[in-house]
């Protein structure tokens, strides 16, 4: 009788997993991603925060993140591509989570940054942003 519960279960897990595409998420979290670049080279570093999970918002302040960000726009400069070049969607308890990394060329350098996004009322929010270069450190 347990086996059977926890086949049904599973079954039932599988499905719902199937159902969550996959693929629009990602998509979705690109978009976002890309919104964050576009507020970036615009300075718009108040909306970008403004637009984060509050775990990204508990992790620094308003202030600390904007002087951040403007540290790195005086050291890297303004962006000038983006790669993807790794991607992962997660599907945790508290809902779906993607991660995106990316090779960004920046006027003075290059990055790598990460990504992960998470969504609230089916519209994708970033919870973490890393970005490494040497020049950062």
């Amino acid at each position: 009788m347990k086996l059977r519960l926890f086949a049904c279960l599973a079954l039932v897990l599988l499905c719902a997993a199937g159902a969550c595409d996959p693929r629009g998420r990602i998509e979705a979290a690109q978009r976002a991603a890309d919104e964050f670049h576009r507020r970036y080279s615009a300075q718009q570093y108040a909306e970008i925060y403004q637009n984060t999970t509050s775990v990204f918002r508990n992790s620094a302040s308003q202030q600390d993140f904007e002087n951040y960000e403007k540290d790195v726009q005086a050291k890297l400069g303004t962006i000038k591509s983006t790669d993807l070049n790794n991607y992962s969607v997660l599907y945790l308890f508290t809902g779906p989570m993607v991660r995106l990394d990316y090779q960004t060329t920046f006027a003075k350098g290059h990055a790598a940054e990460s990504f992960e996004v998470r969504f609230k009322d089916g519209k994708p929010v970033i919870e973490s942003y890393r970005i490494d270069n040497p020049l950062l450190h």
